[in-house]
């Protein structure tokens, strides 16, 4: 008789209370309909990040250009300059 309790209670050790398992369905009901809302909110600032990069390497290769450019400049002035003393 007593074997017969012991397994009825190792049964009721692992059951829980019906309330319980109610609230973390319902928990979990509204995890699942705001996921969608923080996915599309999540993509937005993805979108938003990656424009700001294109936007910032985008300016700078024009610093790159601008500073190849100055070299440049600088060396067709340098050029003109050992014209002007060689004639």
């Amino acid at each position: 008789m007593m074997e017969k309790f012991d397994h009825i209670e190792m049964k009721l050790k692992y059951k829980c209370e019906v309330s319980d398992v109610n609230q973390l369905d319902s928990r979990v009901k509204q995890i699942e309909e705001k996921l969608p809302n923080h996915e599309k909110e999540l993509e937005a600032r993805i979108v938003a990040v990656e424009s700001e990069l294109t936007k910032s390497s985008t300016s700078t290769d024009e610093k790159e250009n601008a500073l190849s450019d100055e070299k440049m400049i600088n060396f067709v002035i340098q050029e003109e300059i050992n014209k002007k003393t060689t004639e």
